[in-house]
């Protein structure tokens, strides 16, 4: 895997005075480009981290991950270096269960955990489900990925390029599917809950059980919308996203800006 950090993280509007950092992971299929415009509405304080794993965008031609371990072991020694100052982790759908293989790799270093982990449409790490439709065949599949809206349906309905796309496709659901058990001692990082009123896919209990892994929060805040409302409902989205940010930096002013929480 290539270790190129300008193909690994996009930074569109880098900021040497940034207070806090909001590193964003990908839904399944997605790509930076849901975070990249977001620098335009984010606090001045805080700048954009978006990560951009192989086989999507720019990175269209390079195998994809089929382990989320593996993904952050690679590409932990590239961020590292932006975990210098207090963050926030973000992830939509397989992007929350990317994250969260980010913190667990985070935690077995040592080093200072994210400020706040924000949790969009993803059931718990732990969670075990009866069907899994990467075992379907690949009429099922991309009539899946129609309901989850997300992917344009000139892509889904195009058997040349669903040929190429598939297998990235089922890459990603490989890692959004991946099962963690609960941490032996909670994360000690604030956790905050996003979920559409009208998603299918995700259950508010399969969310809710995020909490058996934190141990600050779990407030879920619900937007107008099914699975992919971070595209349809982006302004509610972004106005949410944008309160906990100026809440953290708030407690990070009352700490003195330091990395780490004293409890």
């Amino acid at each position: 895997m290539s270790h190129d950090t300008s193909k690994w993280l996009a930074i569109p509007r880098p900021n040497p005075w940034s207070e806090l950092r909001l590193i964003c992971f990908p839904y399944a299929g997605g790509t930076t480009a849901t975070y990249v415009p977001w620098r335009d509405s984010l606090p001045q304080q805080v700048e954009l981290v978006a990560v951009q794993p192989p086989g999507r965008g720019n990175r269209l031609s390079e195998p994809s991950y089929r382990c989320p371990d593996a993904l952050v072991a690679d590409l932990y020694p590239l961020l590292k270096a932006y975990l210098d100052q207090p963050y926030v982790v973000f992830g939509h759908s397989m992007g929350a269960r990317l994250g969260y293989a980010l913190l667990r790799k985070i935690q077995h270093e040592g080093d200072a955990l994210p400020v706040r982990f924000i949790v969009s449409a993803s059931p718990a790490p732990d969670t075990v489900r009866d069907e899994d439709i990467n075992q379907g065949s690949d009429k099922e599949f991309v009539d899946y990925f129609k309901k989850l809206g997300g992917t344009p349906v000139e892509v889904l309905e195009s058997a040349e390029l669903m040929a190429f796309y598939l297998p990235r496709l089922r890459a990603d659901l490989t890692l959004a599917g991946t099962y963690f058990p609960p941490p032996v001692t909670q994360f000690e990082t604030e956790l905050s809950l996003l979920a559409g009123r009208l998603d299918q896919q995700v259950s508010m209990d399969e969310l809710l059980a995020w909490r058996h892994f934190f141990r600050f929060g779990g407030i879920v805040e619900e937007f107008a919308g099914g699975h992919m409302f971070i595209e349809t409902a982006r302004d509610s989205v972004l106005s949410s996203l944008n309160q906990m940010l100026h809440e953290s930096l708030a407690m990070l002013a009352c700490d003195g800006f330091d990395n780490t929480r004293t409890l």
